[in-house]
């Protein structure tokens, strides 16, 4: 099974080997269905949420894959950079977009805190279990990463660099 050998030198070697078989086991039909649908998604959440709530000079997309959108914002949160005469709108359509991070009964408190532009902390029991919920819940986006710059070279290859505070 062994096709090569490359010297890395220092006697390091890099071995490549085929493997005995390789299985199809899964129908073409399913693997183009779900990238297909996954890039649809991606396009719905570019045009339908950020391009017609967002302005253009407030964003820029930095990279995107099948299932994330690495994009930075002139301001520290969304919220802050919505069109003003969108944010009823985006308001409206948060949830169909973006994890719910709050129950029913603070909806309007987490709308509040977002648009002064704190950082919402669940309030109750009811909140925090929500957040949870919707995490787990495939479909809306969850901010997975913040930071201060992003270098994307190509899918699966960046390099992130955090906030670094100093005090």
């Amino acid at each position: 099974m062994f096709t090569q050998l490359i010297d890395l030198g220092n006697e390091f070697y890099e071995v490549q080997k085929a493997k005995r078989v390789v299985n199809f086991d899964l129908p073409v039909q399913i693997g183009f269905f779900v990238f297909s649908y996954a890039k649809l998604q991606m396009l719905k959440f570019y045009y339908d949420c950020i391009d017609k709530l967002v302005s253009r000079k407030d964003y820029c997309y930095a990279a995107m894959d099948t299932d994330s959108a690495y994009l930075g914002i002139s301001a520290s949160r969304l919220h802050n950079v919505v069109r003003p005469e969108k944010l009823q709108e985006f308001n409206k359509e948060y949830e169909q977009w973006f994890v719910n991070e709050a129950c029913d009964s603070h909806k309007n408190d987490f709308i509040q805190t977002c648009a002064n532009g704190d950082a919402w902390v669940p309030v109750c029991e009811k909140c925090t279990e929500s957040k949870k919920y919707h995490t787990r819940t495939p479909g809306p986006f969850k901010v997975e990463w913040e930071g201060q710059s992003i270098v994307a070279l190509c899918s699966k290859t960046y390099y992130c660099s955090a906030v670094v505070k100093v005090e």
